[in-house]
């Protein structure tokens, strides 16, 4: 093997990696959104008065991407059967048109910000987080499709 044939390799895999990062690079960029819910949140302080109790969920979602985005709407979804969770038949779904103490949606959300708001946790919702599988669901301008977490159980 000469010395040419040992340099065309090694331009071949540089080459070949340098095509491979920029792939890597551009399937990772855009936006990139982090969504946290935590059920039987309490507001103390702050003119809170001490006698409401009213537990809500805390919605929190951070963008940690490359580029901004818009934040469109929030809402729930339950899936009442693991058939309903596999298939995505038979599930309920349920938007939330005004968060508690949130900028209200839609809202821009650049790189690095984030967003928090309150959703009131009613009887009905609690008890489909203890018996079902039960998400928020986030969809903003950068994905056609909506993204969830799974609200743990109370």
């Amino acid at each position: 093997m000469t010395l040419t044939d040992v340099l065309a390799l090694v331009g071949a895999f540089t080459g070949s990696g340098a095509l491979l990062w920029d792939v890597f690079k551009w399937f990772n960029s855009g936006a990139k959104l982090r969504l946290s819910a935590s059920p039987n949140t309490i507001l103390v302080g702050g003119g809170i008065h001490d006698n409401d109790r009213t537990k809500r969920i805390s919605i929190e979602v951070t963008n940690v991407g490359h580029r901004k985005t818009t934040l469109v709407t929030l809402g729930f979804r339950c899936d009442t059967s693991l058939w309903s969770y596999l298939t995505g038949k038979g599930r309920l779904h349920f938007v939330v048109p005004r968060p508690e103490y949130a900028q209200q949606l839609p809202v821009l959300l650049d790189v690095g910000e984030r967003w928090v708001g309150l959703v009131d946790q009613t009887e009905e919702i609690e008890a489909m987080i203890k018996n079902h599988r039960f998400f928020v669901t986030m969809t903003h301008s950068a994905s056609a499709k909506p993204f969830s977490k799974r609200v743990s159980r109370c």
